[in-house]
């Protein structure tokens, strides 16, 4: 399955926070999402696979780097 996944930003209360986004390349406009909470060190390697794993099992994943 082919993934769009790529870095963004959001805003809360005011800041602009990165997030790490996934989601299937081809999925209707409304699919069932997951967030993904990060690791002592942030949205790493380990957590962008973890995002990914979910997008290819269909669902829209984003990791915020807190």
């Amino acid at each position: 399955m082919k993934l769009h996944a790529e870095w963004t930003m959001y805003d809360s209360q005011g800041e602009s926070i990165p997030a790490f986004h996934a989601r299937p390349e081809l999925a209707p406009p409304s699919i069932p999402a997951i967030i993904v909470i990060q690791e002592l060190y942030g949205v790493e390697e380990h957590i962008e696979d973890v995002t990914q794993r979910f997008a290819t099992a269909g669902y829209e994943a984003i990791a915020p780097d807190l």
